[in-house]
């Protein structure tokens, strides 16, 4: 979690399927440092807010930026808090996004239910891949090398473990289980559960059952921000699992790490027809592509 950390996450494997040269730079190298993007920001905080489960801590921790010209005594004490601890300053509209947001996460049942079922909040998990290799025979002759997660909500019941994952996006990218079953596979989120759900599993042996989700609120700037909860099938994470060890063990033995530049033997075909977010299934190349839900 800290540039240290040679474990091997998903959110570095998603940057070594963008460019290997990114991979280098920022964890090999580390001559790249990439700032927080606001939608970053907005979760952090709000993952924050979720594990206190009340927006106390974070309206006395955080304050609105304001200008010299608007208020000269406060501008005067924000300068001294930038001065140390700047992320504790943030935009109006990052600062009122969070109010709302957590606000409304926490009023709602399901949130009841952490509660109640006494769930653990940001769970870091830290491996040794060497089990999964005892298993997967065709990578046997690989090195093993450590892996590591951190679970937004744990909750164990006896044997079942709840694997939850609160994201933040688009109010159109959550419509529907099928929309957000795309942006998963866009951004690499079943291969993160798959992850989440495997390193549970070696922390917890005695958990025969998973059941993970995803808690999904708009970040939008309306006042009202939709909340959707989605069950992730255990096909998907296998898939995403299976795809997660693919990748990292391609990190742990490249050499090179430089992207290789297209020619045109290398171009790709658009398919015919692509499946839509809000219809069932649809026709690629002649296929059928099922519906996902």
């Amino acid at each position: 979690y800290t540039v240290n950390n040679s474990a091997i996450s998903n959110s570095k494997v998603s940057d070594f399927l963008k460019s290997k040269e990114l991979f280098f730079n920022r964890y090999v190298a580390r001559t790249h440092h990439s700032d927080d993007t606001a939608s970053m920001l907005i979760g952090r905080l709000l993952d924050q807010v979720v594990q206190d489960g009340s927006l106390v801590k974070f309206r006395r921790q955080y304050h609105v930026k304001v200008t010299k010209t608007g208020d000269p005594k406060l501008y005067a004490k924000m300068q001294k808090i930038v001065a140390t601890e700047p992320e504790r300053i943030v935009t109006q509209e990052t600062y009122s996004k969070i109010i709302n947001m957590g606000d409304r996460i926490t009023r709602s049942p399901f949130y009841k239910w952490y509660k109640k079922n006494k769930a653990q909040f940001q769970v870091p998990l830290h491996r040794s891949t060497s089990s999964w290799f005892k298993t997967a025979t065709e990578l046997t002759k690989i090195q093993p090398f450590d892996v590591c997660g951190l679970i937004d909500m744990l909750t164990i019941k006896g044997d079942t473990a709840y694997v939850d994952d609160l994201k933040t996006t688009k109010t159109s990218s959550m419509r529907t289980a099928q929309s957000w079953f795309w942006k998963c596979q866009d951004m690499g989120y079943f291969r993160q559960m798959g992850l989440y759900r495997w390193l549970v599993q070696q922390a917890h042996p005695e958990v025969k059952n998973f059941i993970c989700r995803h808690v999904v609120i708009s970040n939008e700037k309306a006042d009202i921000h939709p909340i959707k909860l989605f069950l992730i099938p255990q096909s998907l994470l296998d898939q995403g699992l299976k795809e997660f060890f693919e990748v990292a063990t391609q990190i742990a033995i490249e050499e090179r790490f430089i992207d290789e530049l297209p020619d045109w033997d290398s171009i790709e075909k658009l398919p015919e027809a692509i499946a839509s977010a809000s219809t069932g299934p649809v026709e690629l190349d002649g296929e059928e592509l099922e519906e996902t839900s």
